[in-house]
């Protein structure tokens, strides 16, 4: 759905809502607003009430989530350093050994450079994982669990029976921080359900934009448009998508490369920061990342600081669905 057709269907419900508002107070909104509070109200405490397993879940893992930018800043920047010794072509050669299909859809390098993760899978075929040493090519030890991983699949898809749930849960989440002012203001009084009420205004807008960007990338999508290619046909496999990147640039600091719905995306580190690139047969494209309004509620939009801010956000946010 585009972004033209997710405004038009808001402001559809919009102008619905306002005239069902006004059928049902006969234009007197006025006398009607304390039974409309009252309805809210109840709606308000029960939909939060239903709904409390699922927001907790939610918030828990978008909190970790929220700090992965964070961890990412610390461990990239120092990737570079690490690996001083470190040879693509012998990467290359254990890539072609482990997957001399080239099924390969992404790789991951450890940050100093002793291992790779090879993931292949996708498009309706099972997903696998194959950790390789790259010194010699033998299996190596997998890794303890990547927090932020288990945390990225649990917080997209909750039961894998209920794909919908999420989605649900962002609208809800909507509905409660729309109608929280309406039952409070101008009142905040010194109680816990004051504390509540005092903490969802004075932060109302960071508060709202975590699961209204989240309703709104599920409506429109959030990720940039690949570069056209120009003259060659598409890339094939993670060896050739190294080869035609280490031309422009050191590869050294190689961090991953994902391919997916035709697009080869590689991140690396370099002498001075980390970089994101699209691969293309004409060569390097900058990649600026995800859109706006996913950089938004991934808290990548200001980097270290993005993140700790939406990490504030969900510890906020939890709060309230406590209180």
């Amino acid at each position: 759905m585009t972004n033209g057709k997710s405004i038009g269907i808001i402001l559809v419900v919009l102008v619905a809502c306002y005239y069902v508002l006004r059928r049902v107070t006969h234009g007197n909104f006025v006398a009607a607003g304390q039974r409309i509070r009252a309805v809210l109200l109840v709606a308000h405490r029960w939909m939060a009430l239903i709904l409390f397993p699922v927001f907790t879940i939610m918030l828990i893992t978008g909190g970790i989530l929220a700090l992965k930018p964070v961890y990412e800043g610390i461990v990239n920047t120092s990737v570079y350093e690490q690996r001083a010794a470190f040879d693509v072509e012998t990467l290359k050669a254990r890539i072609t050994e482990a997957d001399p299909d080239g099924k390969a859809m992404a790789l991951q390098v450890s940050p100093d450079g002793k291992t790779m993760i090879l993931v292949s899978g996708g498009r309706g075929a099972p997903m696998s994982s194959k950790v390789v040493d790259i010194a010699s090519g033998a299996p190596a030890a997998a890794a303890s669990g990547d927090i932020f991983d288990t945390a990225k699949r649990v917080h997209m898809m909750l039961f894998p029976y209920l794909k919908a749930l999420p989605d649900i849960a962002a609208i809800a989440m909507v509905i409660l921080m729309l109608s929280g002012p309406f039952l409070v203001w101008p009142r905040i009084k010194n109680t816990l359900l004051g504390w509540h009420f005092g903490f969802g205004i004075v932060l109302f807008p960071l508060l709202l934009i975590i699961p209204l960007s989240a309703l709104l990338i599920d409506f429109g999508g959030s990720q940039p448009p690949a570069p056209r290619q120009q003259t060659q046909p598409g890339l094939s496999g993670l060896v050739q998508v190294l080869d035609v990147a280490s031309r422009e640039a050191d590869m050294k600091g190689v961090i991953s490369v994902r391919s997916m719905r035709g697009m080869n995306i590689l991140q690396a580190a370099a002498a001075d920061g980390v970089h994101n690139w699209f691969v293309t047969p004409d060569g390097l494209k900058p990649n600026n990342g995800p859109g706006l309004l996913k950089q938004i509620h991934e808290g990548l939009w200001g980097g270290t600081w993005g993140g700790l801010v939406n990490f504030a956000g969900a510890v906020v946010l939890m709060l309230l669905n406590v209180t």
